[in-house]
């Protein structure tokens, strides 16, 4: 823009902090406080120590290292105003957040591609965004089908811990 000052989208501001997990991430515990300017998030009740707990959300991909990392992580329940009770963490799985699928070469590293098919390989590296894996998809479809999950991810305020793949 040339004033220096950082872009921001015109009708809306973000104001949530994105944490993203590497699938096969060592085993965690996440707390989640509230941060924010109070009653943003709706709170919860305090918890001993006398910080509130947050509802928080939890999304992987459909695949087994995903969903295997998210095994990991606890749920707990919070208490809300009205009797309501929030179980944490609540595990939601998106196949939309899977890696690339590489259709024939699914399976394969990228060095067996090279050996194998040295063409596609040779391919790939001219234009890695949109080569398209043979009956697989490239790196625009992954684009195309985070389309949905980002737009539920803006509707969210509570915070979202997503555990998904380099390519995603």
């Amino acid at each position: 823009r040339g004033s220096g000052e950082p872009f921001e989208p015109v009708g809306y501001s973000i104001e949530e902090t994105v944490r993203l997990a590497a699938d096969g991430a060592a085993p965690v515990t996440l707390i989640f406080v509230e941060g924010g300017p109070a009653g943003r998030l709706g709170g919860g009740d305090a918890q001993p120590g006398g910080a509130p707990q947050v509802c928080a959300r939890l999304w992987t991909s459909s695949l087994r290292r995903t969903k295997e990392t998210g095994e990991y992580i606890r749920h707990p329940t919070v208490h809300l105003p009205g009797g309501k009770v929030w179980e944490q963490m609540s595990h939601r799985i998106y196949r939309n957040l899977d890696e690339v699928y590489a259709g024939d070469f699914e399976g394969f590293t990228y060095e067996e591609i090279k050996k194998r098919a040295p063409e596609e390989a040779s391919l790939r590296k001219i234009d890695k965004l949109g080569y398209r894996y043979p009956r697989g998809e490239s790196y625009y479809d992954i684009i195309a089908r985070l389309d949905l999950p980002i737009q539920q991810l803006e509707t969210f305020h509570e915070p979202i811990l997503i555990i998904g793949h380099q390519a995603v």
